[in-house]
């Protein structure tokens, strides 16, 4: 092969590979690749700090445990407590008043020591850890601006959700969870949308 056309190759692949690269790949693309059973890039609590919340919240605990087992049919809970930050404000993904009312909206609020803004990850489900409930899009809808909200377990795709890096995106609609309008305001909702790359889609 010619010098000219190993170079022309390499321009090929490097191109390529830049179209495929994660950030701008499709949803459907990129959940080849994500990993359902680990939360991606956003915080996990540390040993201790599972043990005090295990300590402290018995009840939660074991809702959250046990709720797990029943999805996997299995004997041992999978699941991994996070606390979830918007890279654009810096705030944490959290249910207004820490409500325990299915249709509650899911909000960013400055990060406080707080059950309502703690969640727990297992496989492409989002649960928070004071109310039990499942973060979801309201009535499954595919819709920009959609809002996202808690609801009682059903299963469905609606209260799914993939994430690879930094984006989490809804199973059933394919679009990403973001906070409306990159606002940096305690209490601006949390809602899907198309991907734009934009940090106010960006969690960590």
């Amino acid at each position: 092969m010619s010098r000219t056309a190993k170079f022309l190759t390499g321009v090929i692949a490097t191109a390529l590979c830049g179209v495929m690269s994660p950030a701008f790949a499709s949803p459907a693309t990129a959940a080849e690749s994500a990993d359902p059973s680990g939360p991606g890039a956003v915080q996990k609590l540390s040993a201790a700090e599972v043990k005090a919340f295990e300590q402290e919240n018995p009840e939660e605990d074991a809702r959250l445990k046990a709720d797990s087992v029943r999805r996997h049919g299995g004997a041992a809970a999978r699941g991994t407590y996070v606390r979830i930050h918007n890279k654009n404000s810096n705030k944490c993904l959290a249910i207004g008043n820490s409500s325990q009312e299915n249709g509650a909206h899911a909000i960013q609020w400055k990060c406080l020591d707080s059950n309502a803004q703690l969640w727990y990850i297992d496989g492409h489900f989002v649960q928070n850890a004071a109310s039990g409930k499942y973060l979801a899009i309201g009535s499954s809808s595919t819709a920009n601006g959609a809002h996202a909200i808690q609801w009682d377990y059903t299963g469905s795709k609606g209260q799914q959700w993939t994430w690879s890096g930094e984006f989490f995106w809804n199973n059933n609609s394919g679009k990403y969870l973001a906070i409306g309008s990159s606002s940096t305001e305690d209490g601006a909702h949390a809602l899907q949308w198309e991907y734009t790359g934009s940090d106010g889609q960006r969690w960590w």
